[in-house]
């Protein structure tokens, strides 16, 4: 691939792959010198026949400068290949062996395995045309920096273990504390301050070590005022609080947690609101419930709302309870001073988290998380065994105190590597970019009145939906999914269906945007009009498929021929040639592949754990209804042999009327439970 197809800045990041390549040869090679030397010599020669093919630092570096180009290669055309993948369940395990090889394999051999069964399962979170979820973030500084954590191979999870790793992990939690506007208090290096930063996992690990944090701390307060009451006694009065709309890693928190939630409603802009909150603690505390934590959302997954933290946070402080704020996605916009409007009412908070990994060009896994007072987060999770003690414990940070794991990758690396190498103005410039896009795509659906919005567009989401039914825009997303040339998700709002267009792309660009909206508004056009010609009609190369028994296929068509019955294609005309009877069976096995995955990801419960268990209940509830039918039937059946026809025809009326009385009393009964769970205290497992 030429540099000069680049730009300026990508080009010069790509120059230096081939030095990085370099400097991991050398550092690998001084390494096994230097263990040669200690052990006095170099090992026995094996027999070459026996000898495996194992990659040392020569290949490495050949190999390495050859994954170079084929990334690159991948990025610069990426826009080529299906935004989605065209298979089913099981599909990998067909076509791979049952065990592991016994004799080394060549890196040829995996690379082209690679390509041949993984490349065709992908679903690329970089292709232009992949607007569902949030963005993954993705650049090449990043994989730079992890291609030197990779090879580092540490693992921080004290000062002691990798000093480098824990310092410049402070470092940047100090760096991004500042540049998204944060209070002092939750800063590292504020002086006589107890505030503190740490990078997590997920944004799932934040709000789980904030519930912990917060248990202890309520349950320290209550074992003193309760000493002869049980410890579960007291758990148990515990009651937790969000919004519908928050993210369902806060209820997984609570179930793991042991201990309730009470889920609230929201505004009709999809945020939840002060008056709520108090009303609902108020309600809690007259039944002798404990109200003790609160998590918010700033920028929610289904639409991007955010929680009217400027209400929620004095509440939270009068009442003493611990005040969590997510903001995994948005709250790296904060990084732009016209968007930390919606900091207001974080001094209140006790922990904050926001993931880089999302949309500040850092790839996964980077969620950074602060917090007030560290030692409060420390004390809930201090587990100390004497082999992981230093004699510089009382002067530096460990941060497996921090966390849920031991073992920590160097994630601050590549946040480094990406603020020096972008700089703010360029992470700035970045995210203005993306919000000025979807407000070009709002504009769009603005001006076409079979479209409406749902929500505020503030970020880089935009959720809109036909106006009608939710049955027509189910088919509309399954429709654009189906084509192979853009992906999106649904989110359920007022439990109304609605589509997600999420702008996530790092180099975004109108043209983007443009292709995308002709592409939805075809599919609406053609779904509204059916006599309309069919728009998505994929590229040529989008459409290949591979060519595995083809002549097994010949042969089985051949004999088909012979017989006299007549086989009619889907436009209803009789084939003529056995290639004619193999292409519809490739596009009918074809379109079944497609129409699974489309199903899947076109689900409307992908952000409403409440939907989940209401599908999940009913999908268990009719897989019940036809079993107990199957087994009714059968044993009428079986009874029948010495029965007369019509005392047989009568059993089989009364056991079908019995079992739809039975299924129409576990509907009721399990419609009931499923109410209740929506509107009521979510009790722990």
């Amino acid at each position: 691939m030429p540099i000069s197809s680049l730009g300026k800045a990508d080009g010069m990041v790509y120059g230096t792959f081939s030095s990085f390549v370099h400097t991991f040869s050398h550092y690998f090679q001084g390494k096994s010198a230097k263990l040669r030397q200690t052990l006095g010599g170099s090992s026995p020669e094996l027999d070459p026949a026996e000898q495996p093919r194992i990659m040392n630092v020569d290949d490495f570096r050949k190999r390495g400068k050859e994954m170079v180009d084929y990334i690159a290669d991948y990025m610069e055309n990426i826009q080529k290949r299906r935004v989605v993948p065209a298979i089913e369940p099981g599909y990998l395990r067909h076509s791979l062996p049952t065990e592991a090889p016994k004799k080394a394999e060549s890196y040829e051999t995996v690379m082209q395995d690679f390509e041949n069964f993984i490349m065709p399962g992908v679903t690329h979170w970089q292709h232009p045309r992949f607007h569902a979820y949030f963005p993954a973030g993705n650049s090449f500084p990043s994989i730079l920096a992890d291609m030197l954590s990779d090879a580092l191979g540490c693992v921080g999870f004290s000062w002691a273990a990798c000093p480098a790793m824990t310092e410049l992990e402070m470092i940047m939690l100090d760096w991004f504390g500042r540049m998204i506007g944060l209070p002092e208090q939750f800063l590292p290096f504020t002086e006589n301050g107890k505030g503190g930063g740490v990078i997590q996992g997920s944004a799932s690990e934040c709000n789980f070590v904030s519930l912990l944090a917060a248990r202890f701390e309520v349950m320290k307060e209550l074992r003193q005022r309760f000493p002869f009451v049980e410890e579960g006694l007291l758990m148990s009065k515990l009651i937790a609080y969000c919004s519908k709309e928050a993210h369902s890693s806060v209820e997984k928190a609570c179930m793991i947690g042991m201990v309730k939630l009470r889920i609230l409603e929201t505004d009709s802009k999809f945020r939840l609101r002060g008056d709520t909150l108090r009303n609902a603690i108020t309600e809690d505390r007259n039944m002798g419930l404990i109200p003790f934590f609160v998590s918010t959302t700033l920028g929610t997954t289904s639409c991007c709302s955010f929680d009217s933290l400027s209400e929620i946070g004095p509440i939270c402080t009068d009442q003493e309870l611990w005040l969590h704020v997510d903001a995994a996605y948005a709250g790296s916009a904060f990084i732009c001073p016209e968007f930390r409007y919606l900091l207001s009412g974080i001094e209140h908070a006790m922990s904050f988290n926001t993931n880089p990994n999302k949309w500040l060009l850092v790839n996964f896994d980077c969620s950074t998380m602060w917090v007030k007072d560290r030692y409060k987060l420390t004390q809930a999770l201090v587990v100390d065994p004497l082999y992981l003690q230093h004699s510089w414990t009382d002067k530096a940070i460990d941060y497996r105190h921090w966390g849920i794991p031991l073992s920590r990758r160097f994630r601050s690396l590549k946040l480094w590597f990406v603020i020096r190498m972008y700089g703010i103005d360029g992470l700035q410039n970045y995210i203005r970019e993306h919000v000025r896009l979807a407000k070009k795509f709002e504009a769009q659906i603005k001006a076409d009145d079979r479209f409406e919005l749902i929500g505020d567009v503030i970020m880089g989401l935009v959720c809109f939906r036909l106006k009608g039914a939710d049955d027509i825009n189910q088919k509309l997303l399954t429709k654009l999914n189906s084509s192979g040339r853009i992906h999106m998700v649904p989110a359920s709002l007022n439990e109304r269906f609605v589509i997600r267009f999420c702008v996530c792309a790092e180099n975004a660009n109108d043209r983007d945007i443009v292709v995308a909206w002709e592409i939805i508004r075809q599919a609406a056009e053609h779904l509204l009009h059916e006599n309309a010609a069919e728009p998505l009609v994929e590229e040529d190369e989008l459409e290949e498929e591979e060519d595995v028994g083809k002549e097994k296929e010949v042969e089985e068509v051949a004999e088909q021929n012979e017989q006299p019955a007549r086989r009619k294609t889907s436009e209803g005309a009789q084939p003529s040639s056995s290639e004619d009877l193999i292409a519809e069976k490739n596009k009918q096995t074809l379109a079944y592949k497609r129409s699974f995955f489309v199903r899947m990801v076109s689900d409307p419960k992908c952000y409403n754990p409440k939907i989940v268990r209401h599908l999940n209940l009913g999908s268990h509830r009719k897989m019940s209804e036809d079993l107990r039918r199957d087994m009714t039937l059968r044993h009428a059946i079986e009874r029948g042999n010495t029965l007369n026809s019509r005392t047989r025809s009568s059993r089989l009326a009364d056991s079908r009327n019995m079992d739809i009385s039975s299924s129409a009393d576990n509907d009721s009964t399990e419609e009931m439970t499923v109410a209740l769970e929506q509107t009521g205290i979510q009790t722990p497992i």
